[in-house]
C-alpha cells in the first residue's frame, strides 16, 4: 500500500496542468504547514519549495533536527522529497504566520502555496505537539470561537482582498478545522473557494453546522477521517465525510503518513471501527449533557495538573518520570469531588488513547475508575445510539 511519500515519488515528473490538485495534494500541503520555518532560517519572504530545502540544509545540523518534533521531523523529510520533483519543486510558498504563545494558550500557523497553474492552496496548521496546542483544542468544548478559530477567518479575509487568485483551503486535525471556519466566515466571497479539506479535524457545535453560512460552503466540504478516528469523531459534521484505510490502530491512525493512498487517491473503508465511534459516544455526549461552565471549570483542572509536571509536550507527557506520575495520579484524586469523576474519565482516554505511559499499578488504578465511571455514566447519562455504516460516505 502506498503512503504519502510513495505518492510525491510516484507523480514526481507531472505538474499541475498534467494531474490537476486533488485530495492527496491537499493532505501533503497540510503536512507541509506542520514545519515551523523559523527554527530553520529566517523566512520572511517568498521562496520556492526547492529553495526551502536548499536551506534546511543549510542551515540545520544534524543535531539541530533531531530536537524538532516527530512530526516536523517526518514534515521536513516530505518536503525534501518534494523538493526533487518537478510537481512541487516549484510551487512559491508566501504569507507564513506561525503565533505560539503557552502564557496566552494561542496557537495558530498557517501557510499560503501557489502552483504553476496560478491555484493557491492555503494550509492551516493542526495542534502542534505542545499543551498549549492541546488546550487550545480542548477549549473549542467550551469557548466559540478560540483564538485560532478567529485568525484563520481573518488570515483568509486578507488573501482575498489582496490577492485574485481562486484558492484551496486544506488542514489536518484542528488545521481542518480552522479551514472550514475561515470559509464560513467569509462566505460573501465563497465563489472564490474551490474546496476544504478537513484531514481528522473536529466538527463544530450543532448551531455553528445549521447557520445560514455553513449551508452554503458544505458542497465544498469534505472531511476525511481514518478507521480509528479520535479527534475527527468530537463535535458536530454535517458534510461528507469519507473514511480512509490506514496501517496503524488507535491514536496512530490520526497521523496521516499512515493513510494508504492508491494511485492519486485514497483507499477507503466502508465505515469507523468500533473504538472510534465508543469515543465519539462517550465524548460528545460528556460534552452535550454538562455545562459550558462546568466543562470549562474540569479543563482548567486538568491543564494546570499537567502544568504542574513540568510537561510541555505530548512527548513530554510520554515520558514523566514515575514521582512525577504519581504526583499527577494523586492530584486527580485530590480534586474537587464535583470534577473528580470527569478527571478521572479525561485522563483515562489520555492513557488508553496513548498520551500517557501509565505504570503498571496505575492501569490496575485505572481498572477501578473505569468501573467508577461506567457506573456515573449509567447513572447520570443516556448514551446516544451508535452510528450505522450509512451515516458516513464512501465511494
Amino acid at each position: 500500500m502506498d503512503t504519502l511519500f510513495d505518492y510525491i515519488d510516484k507523480f514526481a515528473n507531472e505538474n499541475f496542468y498534467d494531474r490537476p490538485y486533488n485530495a492527496v495534494d491537499a493532505l501533503v500541503f497540510s503536512q507541509f504547514a506542520y514545519i515551523e520555518f523559523e527554527k530553520c532560517f529566517a523566512f520572511d519572504t517568498r521562496l520556492l519549495i526547492s529553495d526551502i530545502w536548499r536551506k534546511i540544509t543549510e542551515n540545520v545540523s544534524d543535531a539541530e533536527f533531531r530536537t524538532f518534533s516527530s512530526l516536523m521531523q517526518k514534515s521536513i523529510l516530505l518536503l525534501s522529497h518534494a523538493a526533487m520533483t518537478a510537481r512541487y519543486q516549484n510551487v512559491l510558498v508566501s504569507g507564513y504566520k506561525n503565533i505560539i504563545s503557552n502564557e496566552d494558550e494561542k496557537q495558530f500557523s498557517a501557510t499560503c502555496f501557489k502552483t504553476r497553474t496560478g491555484e493557491c492552496v492555503l494550509a492551516f496548521r493542526g495542534t502542534d505537539e505542545t499543551l498549549a496546542g492541546l488546550k487550545e483544542s480542548a477549549m473549542l468544548s467550551f469557548t466559540f470561537p478560540v483564538f485560532s478559530q478567529k485568525a484563520s477567518a481573518e488570515y483568509l479575509r486578507y488573501f482575498l482582498e489582496e490577492h485574485f487568485e481562486k484558492v484551496h483551503l486544506t488542514g489536518h486535525s484542528k488545521g481542518g478545522n480552522l479551514a472550514v471556519y475561515a470559509a464560513v466566515q467569509n462566505v460573501k466571497k465563497a465563489e472564490r473557494v474551490l474546496d476544504i479539506y478537513n484531514f481528522d479535524g473536529p466538527g463544530f457545535q450543532e448551531s455553528f453546522v445549521q447557520s445560514a453560512g455553513y449551508d452554503r460552503i458544505n458542497e465544498k466540504i469534505t472531511t476525511i477521517l481514518p478507521e480509528g478516528s479520535i479527534v475527527g469523531q468530537l463535535f458536530c459534521h454535517d458534510e461528507k465525510i469519507l473514511v480512509v484505510e490506514s496501517d496503524k490502530s488507535g491514536l496512530s491512525q490520526h497521523h496521516a503518513f499512515n493513510w494508504y493512498i492508491r494511485g492519486d487517491d485514497f483507499i477507503y473503508a466502508n465505515e469507523p471501527q468500533y473504538v472510534s465511534t465508543l469515543f465519539e459516544k462517550t465524548i460528545n455526549d460528556l460534552f452535550e449533557n454538562v455545562s459550558r461552565d462546568k466543562i470549562e471549570e474540569v479543563f482548567e483542572s486538568l491543564f494546570s495538573i499537567l502544568d504542574a509536571t513540568g510537561a510541555e509536550t505530548l512527548d513530554d507527557l510520554k515520558r514523566l518520570r514515575p514521582d512525577k506520575l504519581k504526583a499527577l495520579w494523586k492530584a486527580i484524586e485530590n480534586a474537587d469531588k464535583n470534577d473528580r469523576g470527569y478527571l478521572k474519565e479525561i485522563f483515562s482516554l489520555l492513557i488508553h488513547y496513548g498520551f500517557v505511559n501509565a505504570l503498571p499499578d496505575m492501569r490496575a488504578e485505572l481498572a477501578d475508575w473505569r468501573k467508577e465511571i461506567e457506573l456515573a455514566l449509567t447513572k447520570h447519562f443516556k448514551l446516544p445510539e451508535q452510528k450505522n455504516a450509512d451515516d458516513y460516505e464512501h465511494p
